[in-house]
């Protein structure tokens, strides 16, 4: 129960999370809902104005336990167990509030009655995975500031400390030491894997349900093959968006400077184009009227550029690389961040400044 030990709090830390937690889960969906509901109730659709006033209430029971949540869980430091206690605790009222959003079925229902066909369960599913990934975040802060945390709880609880870490010797370090785990940071890892899982799956794969929906419901004579090409191609992008993932969260897994990272970036740069290609459904949009004309549209070209921009990534994969691989082995192989590089060089350019002062100095008292 250290863990949990007054001492350790600091009042000021709880704010921030508790007014982005205020943002995220009370303000922006509250309001969302509450603009809908006035619409829709303008436009004499009571049966969505209900939907929508039901939602906000759902966000007003939700969102006040997850802000205390949130408030509490940044009052301990990171890499304690009181902190990541509080995390877990979040991660059910999440999934709870966002099962709920689906009211039973009934968004499902008049979906249906308005003739557009979606399923609603897939976005519980993409909620419930993305509120996963934000524990993992959690859990990954934990394991990599679990030594700071011991170091700070011994000196203001008394308790012993840790044993000092000991600097890597670059002299032993052999290249294919860059992919042993001890050199990774966990919380950046699922940081961006969890960036990846939204950017590569989520959004892509409701924008195109949707798009089919609505095209479907807009214009009746599209042919039944153009919906499920579109429908084939959400599936498409879920299979390649799930080794995009992965591959992002061995890229902010190691750090910058590593071959590892280079690697695991270089091939998530090269495996996003794959994903572009079969995005713009390679490059190639034919529609064919029943019975009126046939359309057909090439932009294979226009692609072609998004694809050399994503596979430009590589490439500034190799230069962050070398850029950073002086600094990682000087600071012995653990992670450097940008503004301690920054920092260490403007140390050192003070020093040479210093040392360029002192050789003038001296020559001339030579001259004298």
């Amino acid at each position: 129960m250290s863990e949990f030990d007054p001492r350790l709090i600091v009042w000021k830390g709880g704010i921030v999370p508790a007014f982005s937690a205020a943002v995220r889960y009370l303000l922006v969906p509250f309001i969302l809902f509450y603009i809908l509901a006035r619409v829709f109730n303008g436009f004499d659709r009571p049966d969505w104005s209900d939907i929508f006033d039901d939602l906000q209430t759902i966000v007003l029971l939700f969102s006040m336990p997850l802000i205390v949540l949130a408030f509490l869980r940044g009052l301990y430091p990171r890499g304690s167990y009181s902190r990541f206690t509080f995390a877990v605790i979040a991660l059910p009222v999440v999934v709870f509030m966002a099962y709920s959003m689906l009211l039973g079925g009934r968004i499902q229902d008049l979906l249906a009655q308005d003739g557009l066909d979606m399923d609603l369960m897939l976005l519980f599913y993409f909620a419930f995975i993305g509120a996963v990934l934000g524990l993992l975040v959690h859990l990954g802060d934990f394991i990599d500031e679990r030594y700071n945390f011991l170091v700070l709880r011994s000196r203001l609880l008394a308790t012993p400390a840790p044993p000092a870490r000991v600097a890597r010797d670059p002299a032993k370090h052999r290249t294919w030491h860059d992919f042993l785990p001890r050199y990774g940071r966990y919380r950046p890892g699922f940081k961006e894997s969890k960036g990846a899982f939204t950017r590569f799956i989520v959004w892509p794969t409701i924008i195109f349900l949707a798009a089919a929906a609505i095209l479907v419901k807009v214009n009746d004579s599209l042919p039944v093959d153009f919906d499920l090409a579109l429908k084939d191609t959400a599936s498409l992008l879920i299979v390649i968006g799930v080794p995009l993932a992965a591959l992002a969260f061995f890229k902010g897994f190691y750090p910058k400077g590593s071959v590892s990272r280079f690697a695991f970036f270089a091939a998530m740069a090269l495996l996003t184009c794959l994903w572009i290609w079969y995005a713009a459904l390679g490059g190639v949009a034919s529609v064919d009227m029943t019975g009126m004309a046939s359309v057909k549209v090439d932009y294979s070209l226009f692609i072609l550029l998004f694809i050399l921009a994503a596979a430009l990534w590589a490439l500034y994969a190799l230069v962050e690389m070398i850029s950073y691989r002086p600094d990682w082995r000087r600071n012995g192989f653990y992670p450097v961040e940008d503004a301690k590089i920054k920092e260490q060089k403007d140390l050192d350019k003070a020093r040479k400044r210093m040392e360029k002062q002192k050789k003038a100095e001296e020559k001339r008292q030579g001259k004298v």
